[in-house]
């Protein structure tokens, strides 16, 4: 189990006092267009003083179109930092998010919530990331459906984590942390299953989704991760993770690719 952080422009940070840490989860921004102020002064900061980094994105849409919109910004924010990235990438929904949808005359369901969210997602595993959820007890319970494909960064200041079975878990908004000023939310990480040296073997497996099958086989499916595979693999092109290599590194380990592969 390793101890973070997740921060954005409500923060700042003086990284050389920063101690007790082992990973941070930096806002990249929110919407359509916003990109968090000190995303780039967080990531960097983390990066120079060895820490772990994933990035969250908040989304302010009304439907699945803007919900996709969101991830290709997400996507184009945090490009230059793909091959760094080994605490995932997160979808936040939240309460906010239902605001800014009631000022323009939308009220979500529970149905239309759900489709929401598995459209960020799929779009943002669509352009080689891998994703989750970030969601509390009242969204899990009441204001979603099932989104457990994805791995869930759960926010409950409970004590305890309960039975979620969850990858992170936020379970404090006012942690004290050397090196930033005032309160902080901390996260614990539980650590899975390590990368298995062998070759994956993806044989009768089909989906468009290289980061699902690796996942659903019981191996590990980062970024760089998927990078090893295709060097291993004899692949002589550098790995981008755009949705053609993926597709060829499922062939590549015994798997078939639908037909209709995003583009």
């Amino acid at each position: 189990m390793k101890k973070g952080i997740d921060i954005s422009k409500y923060q700042t940070v003086d990284w050389e006092k920063v101690s007790g840490i082992d990973f941070v989860i930096i806002r990249a921004g929110y919407g359509l267009e916003t990109i968090d102020p000190k995303f780039k002064s967080h990531t960097e900061g983390a990066l120079s003083h060895g820490l772990e980094i994933g990035f969250y994105w908040f989304l302010y849409c009304t439907d699945i179109t803007g919900a996709r919109k969101n991830a290709d910004m997400f996507a184009k924010t945090i490009a230059p930092y793909k091959d760094k990235i080994n605490k995932k990438v997160w979808c936040d929904f939240e309460y906010d998010t239902e605001r800014y949808a009631n000022q323009k005359g939308v009220y979500f369901t529970k149905e239309s919530r759900t489709e929401i969210v598995k459209a960020f997602c799929e779009r943002m595993y669509e352009l080689g990331y891998d994703v989750g959820v970030y969601a509390n007890p009242d969204y899990l319970t009441h204001k979603l459906g099932t989104v457990s494909k994805y791995p869930l960064w759960l926010a409950w200041y409970n004590g305890d984590k309960g039975n979620y079975n969850c990858y992170m878990w936020q379970y404090t908004s006012r942690g004290q942390v050397d090196g930033i000023k005032g309160e902080v939310d901390c996260n614990y990480c539980y650590e899975v299953e390590e990368e298995k040296e062998d070759i994956p073997n993806l044989k009768g497996c089909m989906g468009n989704s290289i980061v699902t099958l690796l996942q659903e086989n019981g191996y590990q499916s980062s970024f760089a991760y998927r990078k090893k595979l295709w060097k291993m693999l004899g692949q002589v092109e550098s790995y981008k993770g755009t949705a053609e290599q993926n597709a060829k590194l499922i062939i590549l380990l015994g798997g078939n690719v639908k037909d209709n592969l995003p583009s």
